[in-house]
């Protein structure tokens, strides 16, 4: 399962604040106004910071994503509040990586630098330590209090530590405030399956299969014969309901010993299943050839009945304001639900995410000083006064504090809607997190589509879902073969794609391709077991 939809959603709030809120506005006057609680509830880290004088000015040079310049009335802000003077390096999206590798290599580095932290980049990670590029973080507990919250929620931190010291800090994505649980959901025309008579509180693989199949028979919607579509994951997650017959890491130990996970006999059931439903057209057939979010534009225009796709609050949001777009007559709330799905044990299935995304490393060329004064912006970002600033923009022009809750005072476009003010110093607040936590009070999510969501996370506990749990000794365990091969995830979707779409004997070509698999997966499996001796 990945989380790009999620993560794209997210970076684009990131990247631009006009992204966060619109249609908040009221009647014809010139400001529109929209009321929200206060952050004070969205995450960890709301603790005030104090009051500190700074009598040096310094300079910070910070390496950040597609901002031109540091140079808005929200830059000037801190600039002024921390006595320093902001500096940009610029780095391109599209060439990160190289950028990073040149930046470091040539001794160019600027004093903070965004690096995408992850398994595989572990030792390229661990050879900026050694070769002096990059300084450690120094403790935060008593000095950063909010960045210490932050820590403890991230149990990356530990496997990060060389020597016992942090040398990144990872960024907390901030979307999900209960556990670790993924937002990787299916929703269904809930109309549809009432007329139907086919809904339920809960369903089963075989009910998700039997309502899509209705769905496509039986065009509650009016759609025309043939022209409803029963089920259709987003392009990435295809296979997304074969979790329903085996829910499992994709290397996992078994009487002390790792496994690969897809020899398991109910790995079979999974494919049977979404073969059966290729082949009897319940599952899209164009899904082959479809980019990722094809099937999103189905489900939106009304013409499939079962979605899957990762859905955190603002990618719901989305769905559902794309979904009235295009049927302005219908109630989103009313018309799909997520659905609440248990698997053949009985139990709901999920996996763990990584509550981060990316990093931010310091240049050995940042003395103490500088470092505290980092540290100190950082450490504000994530307070309540911190958040307000960057996610609404300025006090009193942008937003005021109206009893305890946040009221938006932004100008309306040409269309009537909100219009966000576009800073680009709220990449400043990048470098200690990124604003998922913004959707909790975002005045443009309704409380239904944020409820939804929320009560999903909450509903699943270790007792009653089949959580894949993450695995940070697998992750970050490096070996020849295991950094060549990985999880075989593509070698397993080529396979599984072809079998569902075309075998008419799904356990002899299952199992075929599986003994194809055998001499490759054993040197996986044999480092993997080495692993601790």
């Amino acid at each position: 399962m990945k989380q790009r939809n999620g993560l794209v959603t997210m970076l684009a709030a990131v990247f631009l604040v006009g992204s966060m809120l619109t249609g908040c506005s009221k009647g014809g006057n010139e400001e529109s106004t929209a009321t929200a609680e206060s952050t004070t509830a969205a995450t960890a880290g709301a603790a005030t910071t104090g009051t500190k004088t700074y009598d040096k000015k310094l300079t910070l040079n910070l390496g950040m994503f597609d901002v031109t310049d540091l140079d808005d009335e929200m830059s000037k802000f801190v600039e002024e509040k921390f006595n320093v003077e902001l500096k940009l390096t610029q780095v391109s999206w599209d060439s990160w990586a190289e950028q990073v590798n040149l930046l470091t290599a040539s001794g160019d580095m600027p004093d903070v630098l965004v690096y995408d932290m992850k398994p595989e980049n572990l030792g390229q990670y661990k050879k900026f330590v050694t070769e002096g590029v990059i300084r450690d973080i120094p403790v935060l507990d008593d000095k950063y209090p909010n960045l210490a919250k932050l820590r403890d929620t991230m149990p990356v931190v530990e496997p990060w530590k060389i020597d016992g010291k942090l040398y990144a800090w990872p960024k907390p994505r901030g979307e999900n405030p209960y556990n670790l649980n993924s937002t990787q959901v299916v929703v269904y025309r809930q109309d549809w399956a009432k007329k139907l008579g086919l809904d339920k509180a809960e369903f089963t693989a075989e009910d998700v299969y039997q309502l899509a199949k209705a769905m496509k028979e039986q065009d509650p919607g009016g759609n025309g014969a043939g022209k409803t579509v029963g089920y259709g994951d987003v392009g990435w997650g295809f296979g997304y309901l074969a979790n329903a017959f085996s829910n499992t890491p994709d290397y996992m130990k078994v009487d002390g010993k790792y496994i690969w996970t897809q020899t398991l006999p109910e790995k079979l059931e999974g494919v049977k299943f979404l073969n059966k439903m290729y082949q009897e057209g319940v599952y899209w057939k164009d899904f082959f050839t479809a980019k990722d979010n094809d099937s999103r534009s189905l489900f939106v225009s009304g013409l499939m009945g079962v979605y899957e796709d990762n859905l955190g609050i603002a990618a719901y949001n989305n769905l559902k304001k794309d979904f009235v777009t295009a049927n302005p007559t219908l109630n989103p709330d009313e018309a799909f639900k997520i659905m609440t799905i248990k698997g053949n044990d009985g139990k709901m299935f999920n996996q763990e995410w990584d509550n981060y995304w990316s990093a931010t490393i310091f240049s050995t060329k940042v003395d103490d000083e500088k470092m505290a004064r980092l540290l100190d912006i950082m450490d504000w970002s994530v307070t309540d006064e911190g958040k307000n600033f960057f996610f609404y923009g300025m006090k009193g022009k942008d937003w005021d504090d109206a009893s305890g809750k946040v009221e938006v005072k932004w100008t309306k476009d040409e269309n009537g809607k909100a219009k966000a003010p576009t800073y680009n110093g709220i990449q400043l607040r990048t470098l200690a997190a990124l604003n998922g936590d913004f959707q909790a009070v975002n005045p443009d999510v309704a409380d239904s589509t944020k409820n939804e969501v929320f009560n999903m996370l909450k509903s699943q506990t270790d007792t009653n879902t089949n959580l894949v749990k993450l695995d940070y000794d697998y992750s970050y365990f490096s070996a020849p073969n295991k950094d060549k091969y990985g999880n075989f995830a593509s070698d397993k979707e080529a396979a599984l794609k072809k079998i569902v779409v075309s075998s008419k004997d799904v356990e002899k070509d299952w199992n075929a391709w599986l003994k194809s698999m055998e001499p490759k997966v054993q040197k996986v499996l044999d480092e993997l077991n080495s692993m601790d001796k």
